[in-house]
Formats: C-alpha cells, structure tokens, sequence
C-alpha cells in the first residue's frame, strides 16, 4: 500500500546521442512519477531542478496528483 506523498520509478532503456552517425553518449532513462495529494506541493519543482531532468506530464486520478518526469543518467 503506498503512503502519499511518494515517488515511483521506473528503468526503462538507453538513450543514444548521435554525433558523426555514430552513438556519441548513452544515456540510461528513467521514468519518475511524483504521486501526492496536494496540488500545491513544492517538490513537484524540486524534482524538476535536478540535472537532466524533464517534466513529461500531469495529470489527477482517484483525487490525486500526478507529475510525470522523465531522467537521463
């Protein structure tokens, strides 16, 4: 049973940067969801200041609040 606020994340594959038609960087993607009841909850932005980091989407379900992130390590 999950407790509110929390965080769920997924491994889901590798990233290739190419340069030169060649893969230049590979980049291991995770998909980051931040669940919480409060739709005014600071570390939604938190989470969205870390380094490389992109905000995918929102969206409310069951009267909760969801914030999808997408990481690249």
């Amino acid at each position: 049973m999950l407790k509110y606020p929390c965080i769920i994340y997924e491994f889901t594959g590798i990233e290739k940067r190419p340069a030169d038609n060649i893969g230049y960087m590979l980049y291991g993607v995770y998909d980051l969801t931040y669940i919480t009841r409060d739709p005014d909850d600071e570390t939604k932005i938190l989470i969205a200041e870390l380094p490389m980091c992109s905000m995918n989407r929102t969206y409310e379900s069951d009267n909760l609040y969801h914030y999808s992130y997408k990481i690249y390590n």
